[in-house]
């Protein structure tokens, strides 16, 4: 029996296109010039057409799908953790890396909701663990993409089990060190320059993966087509939370909404993959 290519570049070519139409749509639809923050940037004020306090967003309370859906992330990648090291975790190549980046995936969730729990240094704390967990879940991937290639080839040599760790521990200390020069919360002063440091490298590391499953879809097509889905899956959070917060730090309200809204839709669909690719690796393993 032929196993169907869950990478079909039409159907992914389509679903984009669909995307943007809606989101172009909207865009338009709810009148976005209303959407303004008040003075001190706590309340959004006269969304959907002027109605504020009754259909518009009060207090922010928008932030809590995407803190809940930034859990249900978490949740995920814990038990995609546990069910591949089960199952996965003696082996020599790939699925280390690649269990790696799915952990470091759910410390994006964990991150987009404790943030919001406390004051200036635990809030930046988590914060920047969010922003730097897209870029090291990137390289992990990647890893686990080099690594499959070094199966087939003598003297390949897979990242160990200390830098694995290592790398982990280095992103809390990381983001601890961006924290104590924050002086409040969001401190655009730090966050900006932080940014642009840090989005190029992951889009760069997503494009390598990417083509590094492409070139070897023949070896592992479900594999390296699930590998190449969350490459791009997680590089496209990345940028929607980098959306809200050019929406909040240019004060760009409609622009801050859409980025939101749009993190819980992403957070949940990438704790959805997440958990599809383990199950269904887990499945296929048992089978052969």
């Amino acid at each position: 029996m032929k196993i169907p290519n869950p990478t079909n570049i039409k159907d992914i070519l389509l679903l984009l296109f669909a995307s943007s139409l809606i989101i172009y749509t909207f865009f338009y639809a709810v009148e976005y010039q209303q959407v303004v923050f008040n003075s001190d940037k706590t309340e959004l004020l006269n969304q959907f057409r002027g109605n504020y306090g009754q259909l518009g967003h009060f207090r922010l309370h928008e932030l809590y799908p995407h803190m809940y859906a930034g859990m249900l992330l978490f949740i995920a990648s814990i038990i995609s953790v546990k069910v591949l090291y089960f199952r996965f975790g003696k082996s020599r190549f790939t699925w280390r890396p690649v269990i790696a980046g799915i952990f470091i995936t759910g410390l994006i969730g964990l991150g987009e909701t404790l943030e919001h729990l406390f004051d200036v240094l635990g809030h930046e704390f988590f914060h920047y663990v969010h922003l730097l967990a897209g870029l090291l879940a990137m390289f992990f991937l990647y890893m686990g993409t080099q690594e499959y290639r070094m199966q087939y080839k003598k003297g390949g040599k897979p990242i160990n089990r200390r830098s694995i760790i290592g790398l982990i521990v280095i992103l809390p200390l990381l983001a601890f060190a961006v924290a104590l020069n924050s002086s409040k919360a969001w401190d655009a002063r730090v966050e900006l320059p932080f940014v642009y440091l840090t989005v190029a490298p992951t889009v760069v590391l997503a494009g390598m993966t990417l083509l590094e499953s492409y070139k070897q879809k023949e070896e592992n097509k479900i594999l390296m087509g699930f590998l190449a889905i969350l490459a791009g899956t997680v590089t496209g959070l990345t940028v929607i939370i980098l959306l809200g917060r050019i929406g909040d730090i240019g004060n760009y309200a409609f622009l801050y909404v859409l980025g939101q809204s749009l993190q819980a839709i992403a957070l949940s669909a990438t704790a959805m993959l997440i958990l599809v690719f383990t199950f269904t690796m887990w499945a296929i393993a048992d089978s052969s």
